[in-house]
């Protein structure tokens, strides 16, 4: 644990010059700003295979170096291709259902309102219009997309019991 002297003296700091000291900082005495003094890690509850595979759909071939798509079969490169573009479609509808239930959510305080029930009665959800917001706006975690992707048969269905 840091001595309070040295938090001390980084928070009488009056004006930090470089970047470097700031990352330095940061790695040595944590956050500050809600008064602890330690750094929260996100740990990857999925191992290497699983990761792969699951980066492998959300990002296609961009995971792999262009020596590696050159060497790789044809075939393989046309399925890598086909399930991301699948993954794609698919989490983009389901963007659009978790925008349309707290949509619905907001204009349930409009009972009185006919434009509000219109919109409220109509459930469809377009594949060609692209939805722009993130998973994090969206408050959609990893594991929940992970479920997601594996309940539709994107992933496989051994995916929560694969090994190294």
């Amino acid at each position: 644990m840091a001595k309070t002297y040295d938090i001390e003296q980084l928070r009488s700091r009056s004006k930090i010059v470089f970047s470097t000291t700031k990352l330095t900082d940061y790695k040595l005495y944590g956050d500050t700003h809600q008064k602890k003094y330690w750094q929260h890690y996100e740990k990857n509850p999925y191992n290497d295979k699983q990761d792969f595979l699951y980066k492998r759909v959300m990002f296609g071939l961009s995971i792999f170096e262009q020596q590696e798509i050159k060497e790789m079969h044809p075939e393989k490169r046309y399925r890598i291709i086909k399930a991301h573009k699948r993954t794609k479609k698919e989490l983009n509808v389901w963007k659009q259902s978790i925008v349309k239930r707290s949509t619905d959510e907001f204009l349930k305080l409009f009972p009185n309102s006919p434009l509000a029930q219109e919109l409220i009665n109509q459930s469809t959800t377009d594949p060609t219009f692209k939805l722009k917001f993130s998973f994090k706006e969206l408050g959609v975690e990893k594991d929940a997309i992970v479920d997601r992707l594996h309940k539709v048969g994107i992933l496989p269905n051994n995916f929560y019991d694969l090994s190294k």
